[in-house]
């Protein structure tokens, strides 16, 4: 009988590990655009960019970017998630400057006067202004 208590013990344990790993990671994942702003104007629309690596003589070097919407983070209503292959960057935008539908541009600089790019450091949301 001890041993199957020992079972229980660890089991409960590994599953709280588990919950609390995938608890953590969706927060990592999720972001808002309540407190962003443009050139001191609101920012409000959660979108993500993904670069592409297209030139095989410049693997590291992005040839084009895709914009689209963010999804809806089911945890948070104020909280948006990127969702496709990695690399994935989260930006808040300014109402009615980017299209609603993937759209590529030839970098992050084409979106630069429309968009904060969000990053997180120690857990902490910080913005980078992109170049205009």
């Amino acid at each position: 009988m001890p041993n199957v208590k020992l079972q229980l013990v660890l089991i409960a344990i590994v599953i709280g590990l588990v919950t609390a790993k995938q608890s953590k990671d969706e927060n990592n994942d999720s972001f808002g655009c309540e407190h962003q702003t443009v050139r001191s104007q609101k920012a409000t629309i959660p979108f993500c960019g993904q670069p592409l690596f297209e030139d095989p003589k410049e693997p590291h070097r992005a040839t084009s970017f895709i914009f689209r919407p963010a999804k809806s983070d089911d945890h948070s209503p104020n909280h948006f998630k990127c969702l496709g292959p990695e690399p994935l960057r989260k930006y808040c935008c300014l109402p009615n400057r980017i299209k609603d539908n993937p759209k590529h541009y030839q970098s992050s600089k084409a979106v630069g006067g429309h968009c904060v790019r969000i990053t997180k450091y120690s857990e902490k949301e910080s913005v980078v202004d992109l170049p205009r």
